[in-house]
């Protein structure tokens, strides 16, 4: 599931924003996926990345790319995706 993680929700939102999917369902539900996968690796080890208990190269890949898409999102599509979950994902790195 970790190496999926980012090619997975990169590649919705790269359909979504050019227009190959007109909703963000699929998108959205990557971002709900990692979401959940963190809040499990929380709740199991109280690790807040996606690896463990460090930061791993994973996370210095993904945490940008999230940054990017919900900055694009809302401007290129006007999608807000800070109310929704993504709140969570990125203040799980903090």
């Amino acid at each position: 599931m970790l190496l999926l993680v980012d090619r997975d929700f990169f590649s919705r939102f790269c359909f979504y924003v050019r227009d190959v999917s007109k909703d963000a369902s699929h998108l959205e539900a990557e971002l709900r996926r990692i979401d959940c996968y963190l809040q499990n690796a929380s709740s199991h080890n109280n690790s807040v990345f996606l690896c463990g208990p460090s930061l791993s190269f994973l996370d210095c890949e993904v945490l940008p790319k999230l940054h990017q898409v919900r900055v694009a999102a809302a401007g290129i599509k006007g999608l807000l995706l800070t109310n929704k979950f993504y709140t969570k994902i990125i203040s799980k790195g903090k």
